[in-house]
């Protein structure tokens, strides 16, 4: 973050922070490997661009999720379903239609930052138009992105919390799950209580 903000570290770059560590671990891995002897040079070349390959589904997801969130926005879809749901929905209801459209859609996808992507630019307008406070809206949006990011069978997280754990990665969703579950029940039920006593 030093480097990216030129010293300043609030000025950082953190995505760029990231590349850049994410690049020497990588370089340090492969030499430390070599160096112990226990990967040939092409052994640690063929690893690193296998798992750089596993990326390349996620890295496509985001952009698509991005590119659908950026079209969302342009097309005014936040205003339009602000104005439509003021029309036929109490607004009391929204941080926990929001939430739960958030948690549906971070579980099929197994991505929270594409679930952002998409829900922030619908979810900021409606705020905007009903008086509901952004920080709920939002809230709504983060906690259920982190939810299917946290439970769905396809996402990155559980992915590696499965290998690392050596079980499968469908097994760890199934004990996963239940505790997911209870908490969204939870998040769901005072979101909908915040909604109703704002």
């Amino acid at each position: 973050l030093l480097i990216t903000g030129e010293g300043d570290l609030a000025k950082g770059s953190g995505s760029t922070a990231v590349f850049y560590a994410a690049c020497v671990a990588i370089l340090f891995s492969i030499v430390f490997f070599i160096s112990k002897k226990l990967f040939s040079f092409q052994e640690a070349m063929d690893i690193s661009f296998k798992g750089m390959g596993s990326l390349i589904p996620i890295g496509m997801l985001l952009v698509l999720a991005l590119t659908l969130g950026d079209i969302c926005k342009q097309l005014g879809t936040g205003d339009y379903l602000a104005t439509l749901v003021k029309q036929n929905i109490p607004c009391f209801l929204l941080p926990a239609i929001v939430f739960g459209i958030s948690c549906i859609m971070s579980f099929a996808t197994g991505t929270s930052y594409g679930t952002l992507a998409i829900m922030i630019p619908i979810a900021t307008p409606m705020a905007d138009v009903t008086g509901i406070p952004l920080s709920l809206m939002l809230g709504a949006c983060i906690s259920g992105a982190v939810f299917g990011d946290n439970s769905s069978p396809i996402s990155d997280g559980t992915i590696l919390a499965g290998m690392v754990s050596g079980i499968k990665v469908i097994d760890h969703v199934k004990t996963q799950l239940p505790y997911a579950l209870i908490s969204a029940t939870i998040a769901l039920t005072m979101f909908l209580l915040t909604g109703i006593l704002m």
